[in-house]
């Protein structure tokens, strides 16, 4: 199995899997999600997540069974509205945070509820992957978990250099 990099079409929201030869590493930076917008009772359906419908059969089509970094890069719900679902079918080792992301009442309540450890990072934290590492270049400014707040992340793969950042920033 060859090493890889793949935006995953989820719909709405981001998600880039990054994963080594002989599934060694995997990272998965956001989840995606669907931004909740007003509805009235009669509009509401009974809808899958994206992540059921998307990332979690993609993720099974290349051999996952496991996901040793999940970096959630701030609180958006479509970049980590579908972690719950993914960590119901797919076992996850450790979620990255910025420290912002600890001022959401609610993200930090399905946080506990996933029961999966918990780094908030650092600027110049490394997660090793591809005879290299994906390096945390920014954990954010604002300690409100928006898109300010996001997680921007750096690595040098096989001679191509890739910046993994909130587009929305």
């Amino acid at each position: 199995m060859r090493a890889s990099i793949t935006a995953v079409d989820i719909g709405q929201g981001d998600s880039i899997f990054l994963q080594d030869k002989f599934n060694k590493e995997n990272i998965l930076i956001d989840t995606g999600g669907r931004l909740a917008l007003p509805q009235k009772n009669w509009q509401k359906a009974q809808m899958q997540s994206n992540a059921d419908k998307t990332l979690i059969p993609y993720l099974e089509s290349m051999g996952v069974a496991h996901i040793d970094q999940l970096i959630l890069t701030h609180t958006d719900a479509d970049h980590v509205g579908d972690f719950l679902s993914l960590a119901d079918k797919i076992k996850i080792r450790e979620i990255w945070i910025s420290p912002g992301e600890l001022t959401n009442i609610s993200f930090v309540e399905k946080l506990k509820k996933a029961k999966i450890p918990i780094h908030v990072s650092k600027v110049g934290d490394k997660i090793p992957i591809f005879d290299s590492f994906l390096q945390v270049l920014s954990n954010g400014y604002t300690k409100k978990g928006d898109n300010n707040d996001s997680i921007v992340t750096y690595g040098n793969f096989y001679h191509t250099k890739f910046l993994f950042t909130d587009p929305n920033c």
